[in-house]
């Protein structure tokens, strides 16, 4: 299941989840959303360089789902590095 969430497009991250959801076991589901989560947010820090609004706004896009799944795998430290606003 590592396959699918490490290669899967992330424009279907909710179909990834759903199998997560459904199909992983409670001890490799968590390993496995925070995979997800971080592929998400990586998504979101590229997109984030882009000068293409639309780009830019499916960054924020990934943003949130990375966000979303970081709670789901109980990495509430990560959640709330994602969520703080950028230091200055």
């Amino acid at each position: 299941m590592g396959n699918i969430v490490q290669n899967a497009d992330l424009q279907e991250w909710r179909e990834i989840f759903v199998v997560l959801c459904t199909f992983a076991s409670q001890e490799e589901f968590p390993t496995l959303a925070e995979q997800l989560s971080s592929r998400l947010e990586y998504q979101s820090t590229v997109a984030k360089t882009s000068d293409d609004p639309n780009v830019k706004e499916e960054g924020s896009a990934y943003k949130k789902n990375a966000m979303l799944t970081y709670l789901a795998s109980s990495r509430l430290e990560r959640l709330v590095d994602i969520g703080a606003p950028a230091q200055t």
